[in-house]
């Protein structure tokens, strides 16, 4: 008999109408058979956990890629100091300015 509940677990839902009846129809098959649909199963789970906790190829940076990465946040980085620098200057010439000409009744 195919073990119905370890591959709900490794599916991690319950199954649905259609899945229940396939796996009846499989409930008459040879005993290898059935334990073959049962490794394919759980390789499929633990082939897709592996692949969960893997990085993508196509998201690694080349070590090229990395340096070119940092020097553009270091630029960036630049930019927003300066930037903030030239925003206080404006904040405090603002201030002072309707400090020294505020119109008093």
């Amino acid at each position: 008999m195919i073990n119905k509940t370890a591959i709900a677990a490794l599916i991690g839902r319950p199954f649905s109408q259609d899945e229940a009846s396939a796996l009846e129809w499989v409930d008459g098959w040879e005993n290898s058979t059935q334990r073959a649909i049962e490794m394919l199963v759980k390789s499929a789970y633990e082939n897709g956990m592996k692949q969960r906790n893997a990085v993508p190829t196509e998201f690694k940076m080349t070590d090229q890629q990395i340096t070119e990465f940092g020097q553009s946040l270091a630029e960036r980085y630049a930019q927003v100091l300066e930037e903030a620098t030239i925003a206080g200057r404006i904040y405090h010439r603002r201030r002072f300015m309707m400090g020294v000409f505020r119109w008093k009744p």
